[in-house]
């Protein structure tokens, strides 16, 4: 089954604001666990990455692990790609053996 993902970004004016909204907001699972990982092509951070340059993210959510690639295709559309992983050591290991290397972790 193939999913389909819409997002929207929008100006932020006013921040306490909407920090204060979501922060009002009940969250029911505060042990939910993520750690993301980025990987650029050839370069080790942001400052050289171009429109069109493929950005590879390793997701552990809870114990499920997923590899995505993200690509702009033009100023309106990007190409998504996801799929299971088993072990997202190793998947960092090949990422970073083709030439890919670990740009941020966020936990």
């Amino acid at each position: 089954m193939s999913e389909f993902e819409v997002e929207k970004k929008y100006a932020i004016t006013d921040k306490e604001k909407l920090s204060n909204k979501l922060n009002s907001y009940e969250i029911k699972d505060k042990n939910h666990l993520e750690l993301d990982i980025v990987y650029l092509f050839g370069i080790n951070d942001f400052k050289n990455f171009k429109p069109g340059d493929a950005v590879m993210r390793i997701r552990q959510k809870d114990k499920k692990s997923t590899l995505t690639m993200k690509k702009q295709l033009n100023l309106t559309s990007n190409l998504e790609i996801e799929s299971d992983i088993a072990d997202l050591e190793a998947m960092g290991k090949i990422l970073q053996n083709i030439g890919f290397m670990e740009v941020v972790r966020v936990k």
